[in-house]
């Protein structure tokens, strides 16, 4: 599969990222993709409450074809690993939420976007700078050691102004606190998981409504 040119990050909340976990595929059809642009990340790590197999992976891509954007999620996985996935899944961007290299990462020649745990130490710069082929940075919590997916937000004051339009805000976003977190970083694009589920890995359709009306919403009001 060729490389995907993806739409400009640049362009405000011109997506909700909604990550996939047993949401089923007649779902796909629908919802989320009927109330705006959305890209859907699938995770391929083996031990991730929210992972998936391949073979569902390219049942997902065959019911949104044409409808929205695949994203695979990885950590810390070889070159071999994410190959094998490239090869059964026609994912458009990849994932990155461990420590790899920016030489890693674009190795594949798909466009990436690399996760950066959040924290008060947090040099956002440098790694604007260490990732300057990534697509966007997606900035993440870390609790209790777990980085991502726990449902918790970081402290949204860590996030340089001047970084925002490559900015992915995520960390226990929902439809009650993404306007705010809209309002405060203006970032590219919003994320979302643990805050549209009815448990850990089951989808919500009247949440994922909700978060994607509240976030466009407020879309509005953040100039380009």
């Amino acid at each position: 599969m060729d490389s995907v040119k993806l739409p400009p990050f640049s362009t405000r909340l011109g997506l909700c990222a909604l990550k996939y976990a047993v949401l089923p595929v007649v779902m796909m059809r629908s919802a989320p993709w009927r109330w705006g642009r959305t890209r859907l990340v699938v995770s391929s790590i083996p031990a991730a409450r929210r992972a998936v197999s391949l073979d569902v992976a390219a049942d997902i891509s065959r019911g949104v074809s044409g409808l929205g954007m695949m994203v695979g999620l990885f950590v810390n996985q070889s070159a071999e690993d994410v190959q094998s996935v490239l090869d059964r899944v026609p994912l458009h961007t990849l994932q990155f939420h461990g420590g790899e290299s920016e030489a890693f990462c674009r190795q594949f020649n798909r466009p990436y976007i690399k996760a950066i745990p959040m924290s008060g130490d947090i040099n956002l710069a440098d790694e604007h700078l260490a990732y300057a082929s990534a697509t966007a940075l997606l900035l993440d919590s870390v609790h209790a050691g777990q980085f991502g997916g726990s449902g918790q937000c970081f402290d949204w004051r860590w996030v340089e102004p001047g970084l925002s339009r490559r900015v992915i805000l995520a960390g226990g976003l929902s439809s009650t606190n993404v306007a705010a977190a809209i309002a405060q970083v203006q970032p590219a694009a919003v994320d979302v998981s643990s805050g549209v589920e009815k448990e850990v890995g089951i989808k919500d359709e009247v949440k994922m409504k909700a978060f994607i009306e509240a976030a466009r919403s407020a879309a509005q009001d953040i100039p380009l």
